[in-house]
């Protein structure tokens, strides 16, 4: 009897590490070499309008679009030219339907934007079934998927296939609410004290979303966190790539990024928001949102040499929180040893190349995707400025 031949499992590419660490510039890098499509997984960026202090890929195309006309003036969020943005109901859409509606930056289709409204509540198993629908797509396509992103249950729900528990009791919810923080804690270290100690290392043992959200999961089941969120057999070939920077050349990219974000408005982003939305509304507590919506909040006209000395510390404060969620985010990737680390510097976009190349090419070439590149090395007579315009293009070595 014939034995029967083992079915492949599509190859995927993931691209991680800390926020500020480029993962967008390599991805879309990559997507040129290797013919792929890219898969937003930021918890942030899913959400409506949040444009700016959450470093959307489409702002900077707006950006370079400016400054190749010559245009002048704060960017404004935008959902791409062309497109209509995704909605939640696509959640439960097949592949096709959610590839009509992707945006494209520097050539390269992008998924994973401008999904809810930010009064909506999206869960990691609501990003993992529009995951499953979109690189369903890529592959029909022909293409590599390419996951990108810094969030990491996100990442872990795609890449482990996690199994996760039903979604929570609306009573239940209202009723932990209510709840003191100090009790909301004790219950947690009672229930898992596991779980318990990770969110005090990574000093989230305040964060009363984060808390409650844990106790909604344990409470009716009786299981702990890690108990309830099983991983599942993986339904893809994983390759994940790790940006690693040195602390303090991450920490003055970080800083620089945020100055970039309130020169292109986003004060005025986030005053935007909090009129639309309200201040209450889920997505208003993201990192720097919060921050600057109290600030706003205090000084509504938004002038003045307080209201000046007041944005100073403010952002001085969202910095020092964003470098301290950097942290948390290598941590998280850190106890993940499939991850491939690079360390970023000089030649970096040729190492990730080189890997990739190395590890999943035959893969890649085995599928029978067109991607135009050769395996890694360089042509013997091609000139410095050649290579680097090739690198720039992504185009072959």
């Amino acid at each position: 009897m014939a034995l029967e031949r083992k079915e492949r499992k599509p190859f995927l590419i993931a691209i991680v590490g800390p926020t500020a660490s480029g993962k967008t510039d390599v991805a879309i890098f990559l997507a040129k070499k290797f013919g792929g499509e890219i898969l937003n997984a930021d918890s942030r960026q899913i959400y409506r309008g949040f444009t700016i202090g959450t470093g959307k890929p489409q702002l900077r195309e707006q950006l370079r679009q400016q400054r190749t006309v010559g245009g002048r003036g704060h960017a404004r969020a935008m959902t791409g030219a062309g497109t209509r943005p995704p909605t939640a109901e696509l959640l439960t859409s097949d592949a096709p339907a959610v590839a009509a509606h992707s945006l494209v930056v520097s050539g390269i289709p992008h998924f994973g934007f401008d999904l809810v409204s930010p009064r909506t509540r999206f869960s990691a198993a609501d990003f993992q079934k529009y995951a499953r629908a979109v690189i369903t797509g890529i592959v029909k396509r022909g293409h590599i998927p390419i996951l990108v992103g810094g969030t990491g249950l996100y990442v872990s729900a795609v890449v482990d296939n996690l199994q996760f528990p039903p979604a929570p009791d609306p009573k239940l919810r209202v009723r932990l609410e209510r709840l003191p923080l100090t009790v909301l804690w004790r219950m947690l270290e009672k229930r898992d004290p596991q779980a318990a100690a990770r969110l005090w290392k990574d000093g989230q043992n305040k964060n009363r979303r984060r808390l409650i959200r844990y106790l909604e999961i344990m409470i009716p089941t009786g299981e702990t966190l890690a108990q309830a969120q099983k991983k599942n057999s993986p339904d893809f070939d994983v390759l994940q790539i790790g940006l690693d920077w040195s602390r303090k050349k991450l920490f003055e990219r970080i800083d620089k990024r945020l100055d970039r974000m309130i020169r292109h408005g986003w004060i005025k982003e986030v005053r935007r928001l909090r009129k639309k939305y309200g201040a209450n509304a889920p997505a208003m507590s993201s990192l720097g949102y919060r921050e600057l919506g109290a600030l706003i909040k205090k000084y509504p006209h938004g002038r003045g040499a307080a209201f000046k000395r007041a944005l100073a510390d403010t952002i001085v404060k969202i910095k020092s929180a964003t470098r301290e969620y950097a942290r948390r985010q290598m941590r998280w990737f850190k106890r993940d040893r499939r991850i491939k680390w690079v360390r970023m510097g000089d030649r970096d976009i040729l190492k990730i190349y080189g890997i990739i190349n190395r590890t999943g090419g035959a893969k890649i070439y085995a599928s029978g995707i067109q991607t135009g590149a050769r395996p890694f090395g360089r042509r013997k007579n091609a000139s410095r400025r050649t290579r680097a315009r090739q690198s720039r293009n992504g185009e072959t070595f």
